[in-house]
Parts: structure tokens; sequence; C-alpha cells
């Protein structure tokens, strides 16, 4: 993806990175907020950004309403997790974690010279692909960048944001995902 505006490819790609992750008081400050709104106005998505104003000035019981939507959405829920943001879920026929499609991540990670230093972590999880494609950019690989999306990205994360949008109750989430698909979608020339 060529973005040539203000901000930074790899740092957008950090903040989205971080923005995945469950929410914690110690990153999710109102720098992180002021960044975040930037990025949204500036990708020119319109649409929420006055639900999400009112984030700058997060409090405690604010972060507590997106843990326990971040929860609901991506770790459980009754019957099932809603929006499992694990590539292998959508990709691979067995919708199973830690799938054939997460193999070929984890690879296309080592080519580059990408490790994983948490055991427990799975390859093709959200915030770490995200992470991925930040070094890809800071190291000037919009190449790898653009195979890996089209490759390992863009195939699951289309029916991953779908279901984000449509299912939470936090505009902060459907904000998120449309940021991920606009810096991650193929330009159209």
């Amino acid at each position: 993806m060529n973005y040539q505006n203000s901000i930074n490819l790899s740092d957008i790609y950090k903040l989205l990175s971080l923005a995945t992750k469950y929410p914690e008081i110690k990153w999710f400050t109102p720098g992180f907020m002021t960044n975040f709104l930037a990025i949204f106005r500036e990708a020119e998505l319109g649409n929420g950004i006055n639900e999400l104003e009112g984030m700058v000035n997060i409090t405690p019981d604010d972060i507590e309403k997106l843990q326990v939507e971040y929860t609901r959405l991506f770790i459980n829920a009754v019957p099932g997790t809603i929006a499992p943001p694990f590539g292998s879920i959508y990709m691979d026929n067995e919708r199973s974690l830690y799938g054939p499609s997460t193999v070929k991540v984890k690879d296309f990670y080592r080519q580059h010279g990408f490790e994983i230093k948490n055991p427990v972590a799975v390859p093709d999880e959200l915030s770490l692909e995200l992470e991925f494609l930040g070094l890809l950019v800071s190291q000037g690989m919009a190449e790898d960048e653009e195979k890996f999306l089209a490759l390992y990205f863009r195939p699951w994360f289309k029916k991953f944001s779908h279901v984000v949008i449509n299912e939470t109750s936090q505009p902060f989430y459907r904000a998120v995902v449309r940021l991920i698909d606009f810096f991650t979608k193929k330009e159209e020339i």
C-alpha cells in the first residue's frame, strides 16, 4: 500500500496492532486516542468520528467497557467466540486455530527475519500480522508487504471485519477494523 500522507505507514500498522490487543490503561491513553483520531481523520473515513472523539479523555470505566467487549468479541462468548482474530479460523477448511495457513504465515515471518518471542502466541493473530506489516514497511519491503497482504491477510480479514462491524457495541472496534481495511486494501489504479 502506498500511503503518502503525513503519518508514517509503519507507525500506523504499529498503532493498529496495539489497537487490536486487549485494552490496558498503560497504553490506551489520551495520547494513543489522539493519534488514533488523527489517523482516522486523515484517512477521511468520517462516519463515526463523533463517537470516537469522546474517548480522548478515556476513563477506567471506559477501559473496562472496552475490555468486556474485547473479551466478548475476540476471546469468548456464549455459545462461542464471535470474531476470533486468527487467520486460520477463516482460511482453513477445518475452521481451527493453528491450521495449515498459520504454518505458512510463520514461514513467511522466518523468511523475513521475524521471530515471535512469546511461545504461546499464534502467528496468524491479527495484532502480530499488523506488527509484521509495520516491520516490512519500516525496512522498505513494499513488495513483500503486498505479497503478505495478498496471500495471508486480505483473504481472511474481510470476513473477520464484517463480523466485528456487525456485532460490536463499541464504536472503537468498528473504527479499528475500518482503519485496518483502509490501510490494507488493494490499491485500485
